[in-house]
């Protein structure tokens, strides 16, 4: 490409001026992340907000982000990917803005987290674009790995600096300290990232609203199985055929996909460009590619799903100690992300994916066993979370480059989207997985147990009668079964039978994760075993 050419002949750091704004747009949005789950308490008590409202928030920015990135993708190839991220950049600084003025939580969820969900769904997706028209060679993959740093580095420096806002200013400074970002994210991309010619190409409409009603259901669906349960309802607003909603909507989402491909054949056949190009589907490269894409953020968010809550549940520790764990994921991933292109490019990909696979599956296990009764052995734990880390800057050293690789220059720069959903859609499985095995196999072992010891037959009633047995921490549970009628006494000896269920259970999530993963490994075959470059 023309622009590439510009681009790679600017001296020194001038080159990677672009790839510098980039990756502070994907900082950005974690940050984002961040402060939107630290402001419960303030949503609370200024906003009169309901926890109902809280999750609400949360999930509005996720599902619009998770089903309209396909369609951002797209957008950038036909209208430019650098008026495409700053318009993402403009909604994500206005909404953030509104944010901090809306007075109540209804402007705040349907007005600010609407405004940040779509500007992400614009902006995200263009990122990958941006590369792919900017850079090639070995400095494409060093820019891919770069973009997986940031993601890395938002994890550990994100959720403090808001904390430390938070605590200082409360939620209002946080998020205009966020908009002030995106504006500067805005102007840096203005002045700093070269034009980047559109494409003559139909923008798909119809594709866009199907893709998004699949992924709608398919996201909701994942999401709410600990809520509304997997088969039998629990807090479930409505049931189909006596079963909880959450499994029938998420494979409504499946079918609605599989149709949507159906037609975007037929569009791409009639008019030569289609929101899912068939060599995304049919390129074995490119599947394998998503895979290793969609791990990446499936093991980030189940790892730290049962991490953070083992951490912050079960052994009582706070922010410094989630921090830490934190960085001890995100610092192997940043170095491997960023390390591996730069100066082993001509490594096998398939070899640094399969390693990886290795090293996430060594960590999960090394995790389950670090787990006790009260709190974790920390030797294995951090091991495991290092572990982690250096599996999931393998992945991102590799997927975007695996995908981009095999594609014509057109699709590789639309390829941003699908990348970016396929994060979605496999961190919403994933967690969904993983919740549910913690979920219902700790309501199973716990209530198996209960049965057939001797504790006082109030507390076997209470155990029996009760539909659900979270994860919870040991006060929880005490104040659950003296409010049940037991005393302190017969509430400590189920107690003592919670603690092993609970750790039982976990190691089941981890040993989950462990054959997730494992399960992945046929789709990594068609990677390629020759590296992006030569050994020099």
């Amino acid at each position: 490409m023309d622009v590439a050419i510009k681009n790679q002949n600017k001296s020194g750091m001038a080159m990677w001026f672009p790839l510098l704004v980039v990756c502070f747009a994907q900082v950005g949005t974690s940050g984002d992340n961040s402060v939107l789950s630290m402001s419960t308490n303030e949503f609370i008590s200024q906003l009169n907000a309901t926890m109902n409202q809280v999750q609400l928030a949360n999930i509005v920015y996720s599902l619009l982000a998770g089903a309209l990135m396909v369609f951002g993708g797209m957008l950038g190839i036909a209208k430019g990917f650098k008026q495409v991220f700053m318009a993402g950049a403009a909604l994500c600084a206005a909404g953030e803005a509104l944010a901090v003025i809306a007075p109540n939580m209804e402007v705040l969820i349907w007005g600010a987290r609407s405004l940040t969900g779509f500007g992400a769904a614009l902006m995200i997706p263009s990122v990958l674009g941006i590369i792919v028209s900017l850079y090639e060679g070995k400095e494409r993959a060093v820019a891919f790995g770069g973009v997986g740093a940031a993601t890395g580095v938002a994890a550990v420096v994100m959720p403090i600096g808001a904390g430390v806002i938070m605590d200082a200013s409360g939620y209002q400074a946080a998020f205009s300290t966020m908009s002030g970002w995106f504006v500067l994210v805005f102007l840096a991309a203005w002045k700093l990232i070269p034009n980047i010619k559109p494409a003559q190409m139909r923008v798909d409409y119809v594709g866009t609203v199907m893709a998004s009603l699949g992924l709608l259901a398919f996201i909701i669906g994942c999401s709410k199985v600990s809520e509304w349960g997997l088969i039998e309802p629990m807090s479930a607003p409505f049931t189909v055929m006596g079963m909880s909603p959450a499994l029938p909507l998420a494979i409504l989402g499946i079918a609605i996909m599989v149709v949507t491909m159906m037609v975007e054949k037929q569009i791409e056949q009639k008019h030569g460009a289609a929101l899912i190009p068939q060599s995304f589907i049919k390129t074995r490269q490119v599947r394998n590619g998503l895979y290793v894409t969609g791990l990446i953020f499936a093991v980030f968010g189940a790892a730290f799903f049962v991490t953070l809550s083992w951490i912050m549940v079960v052994a009582g520790l706070g922010g410094a100690a989630t921090g830490v764990a934190m960085a001890t994921m995100a610092a192997p991933m940043i170095i491997f992300s960023l390390g591996i292109p730069k100066k082993y490019s001509h490594w096998s990909p398939r070899m640094v994916v399969l390693a990886s696979s290795a090293a996430v599956c060594l960590g999960a296990i090394s995790m389950a066993y670090s787990l006790q009764a009260d709190g974790f052995n920390p030797v294995f734990m951090y091991t495991g979370l290092l572990l982690l880390g250096c599996g999931q800057g393998g992945y991102a050293s590799q997927s975007a480059m695996i995908v981009a690789s095999a594609l014509n220059p057109r699709d590789a720069a639309q390829s941003g989207g699908i990348q970016c959903s396929t994060r979605n859609v496999w961190q919403a499985a994933g967690v969904a997985i993983i919740g549910a095995v913690l979920l219902f196999s700790s309501t199973a072992i716990y209530k198996s147990e209960i049965a057939q010891s001797d504790v006082a037959p109030i507390v076997k009633t209470y155990v029996a009668e009760t539909p659900v047995h979270g994860f919870m921490s040991n006060q929880v549970l005490l104040e659950k079964l003296t409010q049940a009628g037991a005393d302190m006494p017969q509430a400590e000896a189920a107690l003592t039978i919670y603690k092993d269920v609970r750790i039982e259970s976990a190691q089941y999530s981890f040993w989950a994760l462990t054959l997730f993963v494992l399960l992945h490994l046929p789709g990594f075959m068609g990677i390629p075993t020759q590296g992006w470059t030569q050994k020099q």
